[in-house]
């Protein structure tokens, strides 16, 4: 349900790129300190966030951000949870810090897409 995230994952050769993508899959729901995943990966973090950039084109934040941007789209789509559920599954301390995160990053709150997406 992913084949975006998915798909660039194929295109990157670098070992430690491949493990952090992994390891963001893998904990999107937990709260990850950059400086630690880099330190996980074996780099400084400067040179992690320039070889993820380079690669990915794109920060790790904003893949992270997107990583649980997606599955909060997924779960508002296919299940019945309450809105405070998903985003408690994703990570949120709160129903307002996944309301306020998903709106800045899909334009509309939870609840709209929700019902929009009903309708399409």
């Amino acid at each position: 349900s992913r084949p975006l995230l998915r798909n660039m994952q194929l295109k990157f050769n670098d070992f430690r790129v491949r493990r952090s993508l992994r390891l963001m899959q893998e904990r999107f729901a937990e709260e990850t300190a950059m400086d630690d995943l880099a330190r996980e990966v074996g780099l400084s973090r400067p040179h992690f966030f320039k070889l993820f950039k380079m690669q990915m084109g794109i920060t790790p934040n904003l893949y992270l951000n997107t990583l649980r941007t997606e599955h909060a789209i997924d779960e508002l789509m296919t299940t019945d949870k309450s809105i405070t559920d998903i985003g408690l599954d994703l990570g949120f301390a709160s129903q307002a810090s996944f309301t306020r995160f998903f709106t800045s990053n899909v334009g509309i709150p939870p609840t709209d897409y929700r019902r929009v997406a009903h309708f399409v």
